[in-house]
């Protein structure tokens, strides 16, 4: 396409949100710098950081007037949706309106201790989009996919081999990529065995 206005614009999976950091990925948070840089998503005209995310209010408490965004049905819908759902570990499922114009929901644990401190450290999740065209079936297991990482995140973080959590969700990718180009970075089955053989011949 050569017509500016039908092209996606060049944002990355998640909208651009520098600001804002969370518990599992900062990438996911600013891998569209460019939106933020041009001042513009999807034909929104921004001003410096002056979006905002609200968050879906108590179930009950529906004061949030989205109606002039469009939201209306959705955000009734997700309502419906957050008043069924349990997750576990006393974590809160929160769906949270960005006035760009997009739903996404994040696990949120308020009363959450680090796995490395032992301190109070509450968290909220990398956000998961939501479309207004999703049937009820895909936003649950949205959910159900994001809670399956916070977990996965949260085993990794708990997880010690010597001591060490060695699958730890934080490691500096760059350091990663330096390891594993090293000749000696993997130990397979053969190399294994042929570390036995050479112990039994000699």
């Amino acid at each position: 396409m050569t017509d500016e206005s039908t092209m996606v614009p060049s944002a990355g999976i998640e909208p651009a949100l520098p600001r804002e950091t969370d518990f599992e990925s900062v990438a996911s948070t600013n891998s569209a710098r460019r939106a933020i840089e041009d001042g513009l998503y999807h034909d929104l005209v921004m001003e410096g950081n002056s979006h905002k995310q609200i968050a879906l209010p108590p179930v009950g408490e529906m004061s949030i007037d989205l109606q002039m965004h469009g939201q209306c049905a959705m955000k009734m819908r997700l309502s419906g949706i957050r008043a069924a759902l349990v997750l576990p570990n006393n974590w809160e499922p929160l769906f949270v309106y960005d006035t760009r114009g997009y739903w996404y929901f994040q696990v949120q644990d308020t009363e959450a201790i680090c796995n490395v401190t032992g301190e109070p450290y509450p968290w909220t999740g990398r956000k998961w989009l939501l479309s207004e065209h999703m049937t009820e079936g895909e936003i649950v297991q949205t959910v159900f996919k994001a809670v399956l990482t916070a977990i996965e995140h949260e085993a990794r973080e708990a997880f010690l081999y010597k001591g060490q959590a060695i699958f730890d969700p934080h490691y500096d990718i760059e350091k990663l990529t330096k390891l594993r180009s090293q000749a000696d970075a993997l130990s397979t089955r053969s190399d294994q065995q042929a570390h036995s053989d050479f112990l039994n011949a000699n």
